[in-house]
């Protein structure tokens, strides 16, 4: 197995990780959540950046705290940053990256500069957003990585950027059959297609625990927080049974029961705002107040 962990957890104040993972050689796997849901940590944890209060966290068969220098070389990470100066040109990148990387392919580098217009006489601090997102999968792809981690790579991007990117990265998993890449994203549509595995951290206020899923139609809905459902389950009963009685008290009457559901709805969806600050630990008003 290339990548484990095992029953790992990790705290912060208000906020708690647990998870277990499995990402073999020959896949890709995806890693959904919303923002703030504990993505970046789970790279970070793989990376042996920061150490689990609790499990294990291995990748190449090692404690990821304890990986080594020649280890290192074998990942590929992008990150919203890419450590380097953002004084620094793309041009200067390449000495610093044939240092750090034995492997580092320049030719190939500057070809993929070329393919997604990255300028190499520019500095960093000049980029779009959009931009720097590709630079950062570049430096990524052009020293032999075995295993890349992109933590939300397509941020920033248009639609066509974006499966331009995805189009290179399934172009690297056929390049060897050993290679394998975890790619994280709050956006489900791009992953569904790319990915064989996709694992998804459901957010629960400040507890995410980690569920596993398929590759095969994912949908955005996941992440939607309990109380948002309770929301609109409750929303949907109320605008039934108002119906209903409606629809009983005022059957000869078609305008005066159109205008008295009208007023009685608005007047319920003030009480329920007033009173929102009871509720919201069990119910969301705003997913009840949309079905009603």
């Amino acid at each position: 197995m290339l990548v484990q962990l095992d029953r790992m957890k990790k705290e912060y104040d208000g906020f708690s990780l647990e998870l277990n993972m499995e990402i073999p050689e020959n896949q890709v796997t995806g890693l959904i959540g919303a923002n703030g849901a504990g993505k970046s940590t789970t790279f970070k944890l793989m990376l042996g950046l920061i150490r689990p209060d609790e499990g294990n966290v291995e990748i190449f068969g090692r404690n990821a705290a304890e990986m080594g220098a020649e280890d290192k070389q074998k990942i590929g990470a992008a990150f919203s940053d890419s450590g380097f100066s953002e004084y620094l040109k793309v041009q200067q990148l390449i000495p610093i990256m044939s240092r750090f990387y034995p492997d580092f392919q320049e030719e190939e580098f500057r070809g993929r500069c070329e393919r997604f217009k990255i300028p190499l006489n520019k500095q960093i601090k000049e980029f779009s957003t959009g931009m720097k997102a590709k630079l950062n999968l570049i430096i990524a792809l052009t020293h032999q990585a075995e295993f890349l981690m992109l933590d939300e790579p397509t941020a920033g991007l248009d639609v066509g950027a974006r499966e331009g990117m995805l189009d290179i990265l399934r172009e690297y998993m056929e390049e060897k059959p050993e290679r394998s890449i975890l790619i994280s994203s709050h956006i489900s549509s791009d992953l569904e297609h790319l990915c064989d595995d996709i694992y998804v951290i459901v957010l629960f206020s400040t507890f995410s625990t980690m569920a596993q899923g398929g590759s095969a139609h994912v949908k955005d809905f996941i992440n939607i927080p309990v109380s948002i459902v309770l929301g609109i389950v409750l929303g949907s009963v109320t605008g039934y049974l108002l119906s209903l009685f409606f629809e009983t008290a005022y059957a000869h009457s078609h305008m005066v029961r159109n205008s008295m559901k009208v007023i009685v709805v608005m007047g319920m969806s003030f009480l329920l705002m007033s009173i929102e600050t009871w509720l919201k630990p069990v119910v969301s008003i705003s997913g009840l107040l949309a079905v009603v």
